[in-house]
């Protein structure tokens, strides 16, 4: 081989291995998602970037007040936000415009105003089903309209945001009353 070549050879590899660690960062470590509407509002708003942590549920499930982005069931290709509100094996009533866990009301510091229900009333969680809701829960598609969230549609959880940078932050998990 001449010169030339090997040159040409060692860009194309150092290209090769620089597309291969992105790939697997993207795939398998995280990737950066814009959010899009208002259903997280005021803690999430639009057009605001934040980074999905795809490693955190592969060691552990998701946990009450936590964030996570995740395949829509309907279609599978749009990504949604949603707050894990109930767990497997949980059964979740909404009535009188709160949110009843096992028939004990959640307390829910960061939400102040009623929950409308959009006709759901209640569903007991099966295994590996969560059931999520928008913060802003009147203009939220969520757990109510469409049901539970079979585990397998999850990618990850959303740990941070980082655009616009006077509003970056880390998202936070709500402590809750529920034991």
């Amino acid at each position: 081989m001449n010169k030339k070549t090997i040159i040409i050879w060692g860009i194309i590899k150092r290209i090769s291995i620089g597309f291969s660690f992105l790939a697997f960062v993207y795939f398998f470590v995280g990737a950066p998602m814009a959010i899009s509407g208002q259903s997280m509002y005021p803690n999430l708003e639009n057009n605001e970037f934040a980074w999905i942590d795809r490693t955190s549920y592969f060691f552990q499930n998701p946990k009450r007040g936590e964030v996570v982005v995740f395949r829509f069931p309907g279609t599978r290709q749009d990504l949604y936000v949603k707050r894990v509100i109930g767990l497997p094996g949980e059964t979740i009533e909404i009535k009188e415009n709160k949110i009843y866990i096992n028939n004990q009301l959640l307390g829910e510091s960061y939400y102040q105003g009623e929950i409308p229900s959009f006709g759901f009333q209640k569903i007991k969680l099966g295994k590996d089903e969560y059931f999520v809701l928008g913060d802003n829960r009147p203009a939220s598609n969520d757990s109510r309209i469409w049901g539970p969230l079979p585990k397998k549609f999850i990618i990850g959880k959303l740990s941070f945001v980082f655009w616009p940078l006077n509003r970056r932050r880390f998202t936070w998990v709500p402590l809750y009353n529920l034991k």
